[in-house]
């Protein structure tokens, strides 16, 4: 499933939840759902803002873990519970 957004559209319409720095200096923002797929998020102009993964074979990459670039994820939100993002 493909869905367009922007990256304002991602901050305004998806809730505050815990988000982490990633190594690469993304945005890491964890849910609880009840998806079972990944979807890509890409903005008006075909440009690829991220993904939500859920389901069997995803896994968690957490603060203080180390990225294949030598920089470790960091908090940036958290003082967010985890939000929960359901689909109907």
């Amino acid at each position: 499933m493909i869905t367009m957004l922007n990256e304002k559209a991602v901050e305004q319409d998806l809730p505050p939840t815990l988000t982490v720095l990633t190594g690469g200096r993304g945005r890491h923002r964890y849910y609880k759902t009840n998806l079972d797929r990944k979807i890509i998020l890409y903005d008006e102009n075909g440009e690829h803002l991220g993904e939500i993964q859920a389901g069997d074979g995803c896994y968690v990459v957490g603060p203080g873990s180390l990225h294949s670039n030598g920089r470790r994820y960091e908090l940036v939100e958290d003082r967010f519970r985890l939000a929960d993002l359901r689909v109907d």
